[in-house]
């Protein structure tokens, strides 16, 4: 089973090794068409390790079908036998954790985006994670994405 902090390691991923593909020298002009039309609406890290608490509805909404986008390009390339071993392997390793079709396509998922970022995104996430995560990213104005997750959660009952 896939835990949301390795979907959120993989979206991250996921940009570096769009990057790769793009610059193999090996990869068919088609693919590297793909690639440039999923990063020009990818998220970059700061969103995702905001679990895009910081976007607007329409910015996560495009955000999402890009990241959709990229899930059939990174299995696309996983399995091209133009590309080099070492960007099939890349592709392949940030694919098998990322975000599935299933889980993403509007046909079969009715909830908002918000609903889905809650789902398979923040299941794990508390104001203190995302500080630390947001630290290692060199992030420093943290306060805005830690309030924002406080808003977006309201506070869990303790029952005794």
């Amino acid at each position: 089973m896939t835990m949301p902090s390795e979907r959120r390691r993989a979206l991250r991923w996921a940009r570096a090794t769009l990057g790769d593909i793009q610059s193999d020298p090996g990869a068919p002009a088609e693919l590297k068409s793909d690639v440039a039309a999923v990063l020009a609406a990818f998220p970059d890290d700061r969103a995702v390790a905001t679990c895009f608490l910081e976007q607007d509805d329409d910015n996560l909404a495009r955000q999402l079908v890009a990241i959709e986008a990229a899930q059939e390009v990174l299995w696309h390339a996983s399995r091209c036998p133009e590309l080099s071993e070492q960007t099939r392997i890349a592709s392949e390793a940030t694919d098998r954790h990322f975000p599935q079709r299933w889980e993403l396509s509007n046909a079969s998922w009715t909830r908002s985006p918000r609903d889905w970022v809650e789902l398979y995104l923040l299941r794990d996430m508390d104001a203190e994670t995302m500080r630390q995560e947001l630290l290692k990213l060199g992030i420093t104005n943290i306060d805005a994405a830690c309030a924002r997750l406080s808003r977006a959660r309201p506070p869990r009952l303790e029952v005794l």
